[in-house]
């Protein structure tokens, strides 16, 4: 398809994932095992992380994962801010109606709702 990444599959978690080794770090990636296209460095480091995860109760998972989502959607609401300066002119299948007023209104919203959330859940 043009560039020189290489799609892979990969299980994890119980279901298929696709990947492109080119996404992953090159010390993550490694040797990739020939039987199944995986990178077996991914692949060790995943189940380590699995090992240790484990060991935890089931709500203070519930609870990290509910934070590490909440960081990432507040860097997705100021990554699309940055856009919408950096990149105004770019073509987008969908484009937030009211200008950049809403685009900040949404931005500040979320993400004082996370940071509510996170004092809430610490």
């Amino acid at each position: 398809d043009g560039d020189n990444s290489t799609d892979h599959s990969m299980v994890g978690t119980g279901r298929l994932r696709k990947i492109t080794i080119g996404m992953l770090p090159k010390w993550l990636c490694g040797t990739i095992w020939n039987k199944t296209g995986s990178p077996v460095r991914g692949v060790i480091l995943q189940s380590l992380i699995c090992c240790i995860l484990v060991l935890f109760d089931f709500e203070f998972l519930l609870q990290a994962t509910v934070l590490i989502n909440c960081v990432t959607w507040c860097i997705e609401m100021i990554s699309f801010l940055r856009l919408r300066y950096t990149e105004p002119n770019t073509l987008r299948p969908y484009k937030v109606p009211g200008g950049m007023f809403i685009a900040w209104l949404i931005t500040i919203d979320k993400c004082i709702l996370v940071l509510i959330l996170f004092i809430l859940v610490i």
